[in-house]
């Protein structure tokens, strides 16, 4: 598949069948022929992106493609038309960084040396995938999490599952990182530390090499952040070159392979942010995720599709993307929906929700067990803050309203440390202030207090317990914007949400982004 740098296109030009095993240098040709046909026709090849599979890994040795803790990074090879140019070679990101995340759990352990540890104030020269299962044994009985995507599932996927980014994004992610660090000087565990810096390099290592927007791509219309980009890949590639795996510590291809990608990067982006004068350059376009994307689409109708249905369904797909509106056609353009999307709209349609207006509730309710931990103290003022942070961004308030119950500058609130450790730049995240801290305790006592009761029955839930939580007396919040009713709205559907995830009932109603759309 060809895909474009500078503008979003892409087209499959080829496909061959193969056995299960190939010896990958019979690939040469074929990619010479390709461009060669490419550069026929103005197209300016300057990358070749692949897996790691076996076969493509062939196909680099045999291009002296390599990298190593004892010798010099190879990443190009001479463009087969130009001699003045190179053709760069880039292991495809998401592949390498899902390997990264299954080379610290298969291997459980990673070592670095004390040079690395000295660099950047390490205690240990440790980093171990058994830190990241203290975090779900932390908060396996917790409703407010920590890491709030992080389960158990995550540690041990099955095969289809280690195939998916979104799965090593549960583990690789600035929420896991600053769990660690809370955790370290919760629990007093400075090795913690150790692998909660690993994880922040892996993660922004990710984001960098897949920049989709320009606020995230490498540009030197910002000098400063440019340079921080630059270094911060240069030095990734000095951690990877040190890095030993396992106890026995070896050395793995997805090192190899994450050092010859950023290389690679760092090359081409010299290449159109100097010599070609490009304002930014998107890394997002250097990864396989077209071809990935086609791959998918081409399994919807057969999973695992034998060989005349990959050549059927890769005819329909490479004819489908011209199907488009017509500008100059003779007819307008039909606005009706396929019958099967037309039928499941008929039936959400006629879906209602059942109320009655007599809740029952028996005559004495024990008050429930609000004595929180610090760890979810601290992650239920990280909610509370999100939360405000939402009303602000999207609801008209005033500066008087703001300031009533909260500041985008850190506080120094009691449970506010685990916040301070996720805000990465200053006014991104929310600090609300005691009284509103207290007030969103008040509102989670009326949740846990009646939730129990009336999740199985046959009511409006949400309507209930805004009624309740209306009853709580605060003063501090003014009414000109109506603040306070929109936070009341905004934590019963978010805790419903919460609830709807372990309450199959309620899974389908309130456990979805669209909760607000059902409620």
């Amino acid at each position: 598949m060809l895909g474009g740098i500078t503008t979003r296109w892409k087209q499959t030009v080829a496909y061959y069948f193969t056995v299960k095993s190939i010896d990958g240098t019979v690939y040469q040709d074929i990619v010479a022929n390709i461009i060669s046909i490419s550069e026929s026709i103005g197209l300016n090849i300057i990358a070749l992106v692949s897996d790691m599979g076996s076969s493509n890994q062939k196909l680099w040795k045999k291009w002296n493609i390599t990298a190593g803790r004892h010798g010099e990074i190879s990443n190009c090879l001479p463009h087969p038309l130009d001699c003045t140019r190179k053709i760069y070679i880039i292991p495809d990101v998401p592949h390498l960084f899902k390997n990264i995340k299954n080379m610290l759990m298969t291997n459980k352990i990673l070592y670095i040396s004390d040079k690395i540890k000295n660099l950047y104030n390490l205690p240990t020269n440790v980093i171990c995938s058994t830190h990241i299962e203290d975090i779900i044994k932390f908060q396996e009985k917790l409703d407010f999490l920590l890491v709030p995507k992080l389960s158990e599932q995550d540690l041990v996927p099955n095969h289809f599952q280690k195939m998916k980014v979104g799965k090593s994004t549960n583990i690789i992610n600035h929420d896991v990182c600053t769990a660690l660090r809370f955790l370290s000087e919760e629990l007093n565990k400075p090795e913690y530390f150790t692998t909660a810096w690993f994880i922040d390099v892996v993660d922004k290592w990710f984001t960098l090499m897949t920049s989709r927007h320009p606020v995230l791509a490498l540009s030197k219309l910002k000098p400063e952040m440019y340079e921080s980009s630059i270094k911060f890949l240069k030095g990734f590639i000095d951690i990877m070159m040190d890095i030993e795996v396992g106890y026995k510590r070896t050395w793995k291809p997805s090192e190899k392979g994450s050092i010859v990608a950023t290389s690679s990067i760092l090359d081409i982006q010299n290449i159109y942010l100097d010599d070609k004068g490009f304002h930014f350059i998107l890394t997002s376009r250097f990864t396989q995720d077209c071809l990935e994307n086609l791959f998918s689409v081409m399994g919807t109708k057969n999973i695992v599709p034998n060989a005349l249905q990959v050549k059927n369904n890769l005819k329909l797909l490479s004819v489908s993307q011209y199907l488009k509106d017509i500008s100059k056609g003779n007819y307008n353009e039909d606005d009706r929906t396929f019958l099967s999307g037309f039928l499941d709209t008929l039936e959400n349609s006629n879906h209602k929700d059942k109320k009655i207006e007599n809740i029952q509730l028996p005559q004495e309710i024990n008050e429930p067990n609000m004595n929180l931990c610090n760890g979810e103290l601290n992650s239920f003022y990280n909610v509370c803050g999100y939360i405000l942070f939402s009303i602000k961004k999207i609801t008209a308030t005033c500066e008087c309203c703001l300031i009533s119950v909260g500041s985008s500058t850190s506080i120094n609130a009691s449970s506010s440390k685990l916040t301070k450790l996720k805000r990465f730049k200053k006014g991104c995240l929310f600090f609300c202030n005691e009284l509103t801290f207290n007030f969103f305790l008040a509102m989670e006592n009326i949740f846990r207090k009646y939730y129990n009761i009336i999740k199985n029955q046959n009511c409006d839930i949400k309507q209930f317990l805004i009624n309740k939580v209306k009853e709580i007396e605060i003063s501090h919040i003014p009414n000109c914007h109506k603040l306070q009713m929109h936070i009341i709205n905004r934590f019963i559907i978010f805790r419903l949400k919460i609830a709807g995830r372990k309450n199959t009932k309620l899974l389908n109603k309130y456990g979805s982004k669209s909760i607000a759309c059902h409620a």
